[in-house]
C-alpha cells in the first residue's frame, strides 16, 4: 500500500476575448467552439517554502524544530500568511528553471493580475489571473509565480508567449495533492 502523498502544479494560459474568466463548463465550451484557444500547458515548481507550508499546516503551526527562511520568516502562529494571496508576471529576459531553493518571483515583474481561486476537485485548487484584451500588446510574458500572502515564494515556473492586442491572456494555475506513484 502506497500511502504517501505528491504536491505537484501546472500552469495553463488561454487565449480569449472576453472580460472575464472562463471557468469550468464556460471555459470547456469556448475551447471546442474555438472562441478559446490553449496556448501552453507548462509543469511547474512547488519550491521548499511551497512544500513547507503543507506540514505547517497540519501541525498547525505548534512544535519543534521551527523552520525559517529568510526570505519567509512568518511566524508558526500567523497561519493565514500561509495562503497564497498574489499570482506575479514577469518578462525577463532569459529566466532561469525554477529551482526548489528559489525564494523570489519574476526577477522583472510587470504585472500582478486580481486573482480568482476555485477549487476544480477535492484534492486540488485553482489559482486564475487575467491580462485583459488590451493591456500589455506586445509584451512577451517568460515568467509566473504563485506568492503567499507574506511575499514568500510559493510556485514558480516558465514559459514564453507574446500578448497581443487580439486577445486577453487567462493564467489557470493548478496545484494538485495526490497519492506519491
Amino acid at each position: 500500500m502506497n500511502d504517501g502523498l505528491s504536491l505537484f502544479g501546472e500552469l495553463r494560459i488561454v487565449s480569449h476575448r472576453r472580460d472575464h474568466f472562463l471557468l469550468g463548463a464556460e471555459l470547456a465550451d469556448a475551447l471546442e467552439s474555438c472562441e478559446a484557444v490553449l496556448d501552453i500547458v507548462s509543469r511547474n515548481l512547488v519550491v521548499n517554502i511551497g512544500t513547507s507550508v503543507f506540514s505547517r499546516l497540519l501541525g498547525g503551526g505548534a512544535g519543534s524544530p521551527q523552520v525559517y527562511h529568510p526570505s519567509a520568516p512568518f511566524g508558526f502562529s500567523e497561519l493565514a500568511d500561509l495562503s497564497v494571496a498574489s499570482m506575479m508576471l514577469g518578462n525577463t529576459v532569459s529566466p532561469h528553471a525554477p529551482d526548489p531553493d528559489d525564494t523570489t518571483g519574476p526577477s522583472t515583474p510587470i504585472f500582478t493580475p486580481n486573482l480568482t481561486v476555485t477549487y476544480p476537485t477535492w484534492y486540488s485548487v485553482r489559482f486564475s489571473g487575467l491580462v485583459p484584451q488590451p493591456e500589455f500588446d506586445g509584451t512577451i510574458f517568460t515568467e509566473e509565480a504563485l506568492l503567499l500572502r507574506n511575499g514568500a515564494l510559493f510556485a514558480k515556473t516558465r514559459f514564453q508567449r507574446q500578448k497581443t492586442a487580439a486577445f486577453g491572456l487567462q493564467f489557470d494555475h493548478e496545484i494538485t495533492i495526490g497519492r506519491a506513484p
